[in-house]
C-alpha cells in the first residue's frame, strides 16, 4: 500500500476511507472488540479518475458525498448511500470482483476449465 495522505471516517457505515498517493481509495471497516481497542479490516477499493494524489478529503454529512481534492486542482465527487450500509460495502466489493476478473489473463482462465476426455470407442 502506498503512503497515506489523508483519510476521513465515515462514522454513519463504521468504515475509514483511506487516500494514498497512487489513484486509488481504500475501504476499511472499523471494528471495536469487547476490550475498547480499535481495528480496522480492508474491504475494498476505488479508482479515481484522476491519475495525481490526493491532497485532501472529507465527507459531507448532508449531501452524503465524499470529495476529494487532487494535486492536479481537480475536485472529485463520490455519492455515498448512508441509508443502507450494507449496499454501498455491497456494490464496492462487486466493483471489486469485477475489476479482479478482468484481468485475469488467457492461461488462468484455462486452468480453471480442465479438459475433458472423450473416449471415441464409446461414441
Amino acid at each position: 500500500m502506498s503512503k497515506v495522505n489523508d483519510f476521513v471516517l465515515i462514522g454513519e457505515l463504521g468504515i475509514l476511507v483511506a487516500a494514498s498517493t497512487d489513484n486509488t481509495l481504500r475501504i476499511f471497516s472499523v471494528e471495536q472488540n469487547a476490550e475498547g481497542a480499535v481495528s480496522l479490516k480492508y474491504v475494498s477499493k476505488v479508482q479515481k479518475e484522476s491519475g495525481a494524489r490526493v491532497l485532501q478529503i472529507t465527507f459531507e454529512r448532508k449531501a452524503k458525498v465524499l470529495l476529494v481534492l487532487n494535486s492536479d486542482s481537480t475536485l472529485e465527487l463520490f455519492k455515498v448511500n448512508i441509508d443502507n450500509p450494507d449496499a454501498i460495502l455491497k456494490k464496492l466489493v462487486r466493483a471489486e470482483k469485477k475489476l479482479l476478473g478482468a484481468k485475469r489473463t488467457h492461461e488462468e482462465m484455462e486452468e480453471e476449465v480442465e479438459p475433458k476426455k472423450v473416449d471415441k470407442k464409446a461414441l
